[in-house]
């Protein structure tokens, strides 16, 4: 196969920090190449060079023997070079049909044609590509409705409705659900076979990218560290040292053991093969169909029959639209709770609610003990963080990227009486995580991915908190940063008594970790029970954990 991208020697820097330093790329025509490495290792800055978003300080881009380092980022979209990214980029207020036609190829437009109506055949088009992703039913909901995993698929879509020559994917998978995941692998492939799309992925869920791609490239500090057929680079001690890690190996002798004893092994650990239905409504319906009674008595009792979060019969949402209904959740002091469910099923939504981000028809929320119970169902973000203990650690990447990371740290603290109080706290913090202490100058978007999600939450501590709402903390991260991430929030949880509620789609990680797991559909408690035996319940693991 010939080379479709060549990257020669480039090097691209942002002030005095090196982001790539000297790499060299082939992506073959009609292949699927991988690009993996530690957060911070310089992927998206590689892949927003290869686009035209900044420009290189040195070296050669060419893409069709054609040098494009010099050219636009419109430009080069028209000659078929697309990208999507880590975090959705959609028009929330149009509906997915809108999206998609807005999608459409203008390269291959007139000036004047670009502003007609669009054809039954684009429409058709459209209808098409979002059947492909498993979209369809949903085709005239607002993007801005959909879960985050299903605007991903979204995204996807828009980008196959432009007819790209080359596909550039940051993170497809990041906020899917694992079940999911297996169909998509498969749409990724069938792009390449069936549209002779070639694909260049930036992925750190490792399954995905093994299973995917012909060949692998890996970074790490900037540089090219390996390259090589997927089985050459996940045994290649280098890529093991710097990226993979210990974990990896635990999660290698579970599918040996699995593969060669499956009864001596808890079902649903992402190993499933990719006939797996892609459909969200699919994955909903089946699991409706395990949906079990869960009284309040029950819940109770997975709380310890004292809990410390309360939500009655809540009927919550966004607008007009109703996404959950009747809910109750209870949650004890010092305790964990993992809500897990098919992307839609309203997780976010709880935590959106607790904090104050959607409408409330009905119901209530409490949170304390006894004399100091208070009810913050009607309370402001503000006044539920300064006044009752609650934080939000957000799912997408919430920090300054313009301020220094000390700066941020004292922006956790703005509802403090007195600025010394948060300049003070964020001392401590510094303290506390070495790792932030020698970035304290440094401007937050230098930081790696591991680095901005430890400061994402060390500035939800500046208030001091009770209460932490967690939503996908491992989303978009290295492998090895994933357990340093569960590492924190577990001593938050067990040597400072904080509260923690979480949403995450690595569901394994996040029932491993929880005391308690919802599993939600359609918004409502499905099933409820304690994190370990949520993960021996083979149903959910097959819905669930990818199995």
């Amino acid at each position: 196969m010939n080379s479709i991208i060549e990257v020669t020697d480039v090097t691209k820097s942002f002030g005095g920090v090196i982001a790539n330093h000297s790499i060299s790329v082939n992506v073959k025509q009609g292949g699927i190449t991988g690009l993996i490495g530690p957060n911070g290792s310089g992927k998206t800055t590689l892949f927003n060079s290869i686009v035209g978003y900044h420009p290189i300080d040195s070296g050669s881009i060419r893409f069709n023997a054609q040098e494009i380092s010099k050219k636009s980022v419109q430009e080069i979209a028209r000659l078929g070079l697309i990208r999507t990214f880590q975090q959705t980029r959609i028009y929330s207020k149009m509906n997915c049909v809108q999206n998609m036609l807005i999608s459409l190829p203008h390269r291959k437009m007139k000036f004047l044609e670009s502003f007609a109506r669009n054809s039954r055949q684009d429409y058709s088009k459209a209808d098409a590509l979002l059947d492909f992703v498993g979209l369809y039913e949903k085709r005239f909901l607002t993007a801005g409705s959909l879960s985050f995993g299903q605007q991903k698929l979204l995204e996807f879509a828009m980008a196959l409705m432009n007819e790209p020559k080359v596909l550039l994917l940051d993170e497809p998978t990041a906020g899917i659900n694992p079940t999911l995941i297996n169909g998509l692998i498969d749409r990724l492939k069938r792009a390449r076979s069936e549209f002779g799309i070639t694909l260049f992925v930036i992925e750190h869920n490792m399954r995905v990218i093994m299973n995917l791609a012909d060949s692998i490239y890996c970074l790490a500090h900037g540089e090219l560290l390996a390259e090589g057929s997927p089985d050459a680079i996940q045994n290649d001690q280098r890529v093991i040292d710097a990226y993979l890690g210990a974990h990896w190996f635990r999660d290698q002798e579970e599918l040996k053991l699995s593969r060669s004893n499956p009864k001596d092994i808890i079902k649903g650990y992402g190993h499933g093969e990719v006939d797996t239905v892609i459909s969200v409504d699919e994955v909903a319906r089946q699991a409706a169909q395990i949906s079990e009674r869960i009284s309040i008595e029950e819940l109770d009792d997975l709380a310890g029959n004292r809990p410390f979060v309360s939500i009655e019969n809540l009927c919550a949402g966004y607008g007009k639209m109703e996404i959950l209904h009747n809910f109750n959740l209870r949650v004890g002091r010092r305790q964990s709770l993992c809500l897990i469910g098919p992307n839609g099923a309203g997780k976010s939504t709880i935590l959106h609610s607790i904090f104050g981000f959607t409408n409330i028809f009905s119901g209530s929320i409490h949170i304390g003990h006894g004399s100091e119970k208070m009810d913050v169902t009607s309370l402001s973000p503000s006044q539920k963080l300064s006044e009752a203990g609650i934080a939000y650690i957000l799912q997408d990447k919430s920090i300054f990227p313009g301020m220094t990371v000390e700066e941020n740290l004292w922006m956790g603290g703005f509802l403090k009486n007195r600025p010394q109080e948060a300049k003070k706290i964020a001392e401590a913090i510094f303290d506390r995580y070495p790792r932030l202490a020698a970035r304290r100058k440094h401007q937050a978007k230098v930081l790696s991915g591991g680095e901005r999600r430890l400061l994402e939450i060390s500035r939800a501590l500046v208030m001091e908190p009770q209460l932490l709402l967690v939503d996908e903390p491992s989303i978009g991260l290295e492998p090895r940063f994933i357990d340093m991430v569960f590492e924190i929030l577990h001593d938050l949880q067990h040597k400072e008594g904080k509260t923690i509620i979480m949403v995450e789609q690595n569901a394994k990680k996040g029932l491993e970790f929880a005391d308690i797991g919802y599993v939600l559909v359609s918004g409502e408690t499905a099933i409820a029970n304690m994190g370990n035996a949520l993960l021996e319940n083979p149903k959910v693991g097959e819905l669930f954990l990818g199995g």
